[in-house]
């Protein structure tokens, strides 16, 4: 008699188990159809944020490049920004010519101004 419960028992395991199953996916079905618009829309939000963020940062990398090309000197602080804005470009995949400049740039002499107010030295 204990072999036909236990048969009878996985028996209705498995048949409550698929009915579980398929109510998790009607569920999942119905969450994806309500938020799957959102999520379609915030994507497409965030990679135009990316885009512009990138944009952004080349502009500013090229306006540094720009005022400095023909002294080829660079001040400490347009320095660590460029510095700045060249990692953040790249962490937000920019690959365009900027790495051209950006290497050029490296070789520019640095001018250091002696600012005894300086917020890094108190």
């Amino acid at each position: 008699m204990p072999t036909i419960l236990y048969n009878h028992d996985l028996e209705v395991r498995e048949k409550y188990k698929n009915d579980r199953q398929a109510y998790l996916e009607d569920i999942k079905d119905e969450v994806l159809k309500e938020i799957g618009d959102d999520i379609r829309s915030n994507t497409e939000t965030v990679e135009a944020l990316v885009i512009s963020s990138r944009d952004v940062l080349r502009e500013k990398i090229m306006a540094i490049y720009h005022k400095n090309k023909y002294n080829r000197t660079i001040t400490e602080y347009e320095r660590e920004a460029l510095n700045q804005y060249f990692v953040d470009y790249k962490a937000l995949k920019g690959n365009s010519y900027i790495d051209k400049r950006y290497n050029r740039m490296e070789k520019w002499r640095v001018i250091y101004d002696d600012d005894p107010y300086d917020d890094d030295e108190e």
